[in-house]
């Protein structure tokens, strides 16, 4: 992962393949393997469920994108 810029309430980093699927992989995991109440989700994660939820389905987008633009 490297750092390309940051400003206001957004970062720029690239990410390699490897470690936008792992992020993938972790997000799947959070939000569907591990079962916690809301409030639990909220305070260990930071994030609220539907929000983690949110960026595992742009994630899987961007994963599918990259899969259809490389064949």
């Amino acid at each position: 992962m490297r750092l390309r810029g940051q400003d206001d309430d957004l970062v720029d980093v690239r990410l390699t393949i490897d470690e936008l699927m792992l992020l993938r992989t972790v997000l799947q995991e959070v939000c569907n393997g591990m079962h916690f109440t809301d409030n639990d989700f909220q305070t260990i994660f930071g994030i609220n469920r539907a929000d983690a939820e949110g960026l595992l389905l742009r994630t899987s987008q961007v994963i599918d994108r990259l899969r259809l633009t490389s064949k």
